[in-house]
This record gives structure tokens, sequence and C-alpha cells, in this order.
């Protein structure tokens, strides 16, 4: 991180070209996975769950809906056991990618930067990522504020 840091300018234009804000799902295939967790058959239970896990918080707020709807004791278990793993999420993989890199903008604070952190944050309220570019303005500006 100190290497791309240094090199601010080049460095937030790869950025930028990789971490792009999430995008929120289709919210009729959200449903159908839902709707999948209270299958019959294994497999389509099985295989819905690991979308909708895959999806993290990018499904959070469907899947919290649907518990508003009273949905049958099996398919409530599987839509709490999914919000569960949500909130114990370790950051791997692409997750501690993204979070780096915001860290990343953060330390390098151009202009540019900045407008990426905006971009990143004016997304989807709810995902990780849109939270921790939002986190990162608010401590830029923190620090702007406290140099003035």
């Amino acid at each position: 991180m100190l290497a791309l840091a240094s090199g601010s300018a080049q460095s937030v234009l790869f950025v930028c070209k990789h971490l792009q804000p999430e995008v929120a799902p289709d919210p009729e295939r959200l449903q159908k996975l839902i709707a999948d967790l209270d299958s019959e058959q294994f497999t389509v239970r099985d295989q819905a769950t690991k979308e909708l896990e895959a999806l993290g918080d990018l499904a959070g707020p469907a899947l919290r809906k649907s518990l508003e709807g009273d949905p049958p004791p099996g398919t409530r278990r599987r839509i709490e056991e999914l919000l569960e793993k949500l909130k114990s999420v370790e950051l791997t993989g692409e997750p501690l990618r993204a979070a780096r890199a915001v860290a990343l903008l953060e330390s390098i604070a151009t202009p540019d930067a900045r407008r990426h952190l905006e971009s990143l944050a004016a997304r989807m309220p709810e995902a990780r990522l849109t939270i921790a570019a939002k986190a990162a303005l608010d401590r830029l500006n923190q620090r702007s504020r406290s140099k003035d």
C-alpha cells in the first residue's frame, strides 16, 4: 500500500478501474432465490442459500423484508441463519481487497481519490463498500476541518 500511495495519480486511476460501486442485485432474482429457500428439493434450497450467501450485504434488505411476510418455519430459519452470517462475515478475498482500496484512497486524499470515494459512497447504503467509503470520507472531512 505504501508503494501505491506514493504514486498517487496512477494509483487512483488503478483503483478507480478495479474498484467499482456495488450494484443492486436484480430484485426478481432475489425474490426467486428467497422463494427457493422453501423448495421441496434440497438441491434447490441449497443452491439458493449459497447464492444468497454469496450476495452478502446486498441480499440483506430483501431477506429482512421477507421475514415481515411470515414465511414458513423452515424458510424463516434459513433466512435468519443467512442474516446471522451477514453479521459475522470476515473480510477475505474481494471484500478485503475493496476495504484496502478504500483505505488507500483515503490515504492518498487527492481530489480524484475523494471523488471516487464519493461515487462509492453514493450507492447502495447497506453495502459494506458504501459504508466503508462514507466512513473514509467522514474521516477525511474531519481532518480537513481540524486543519482549518
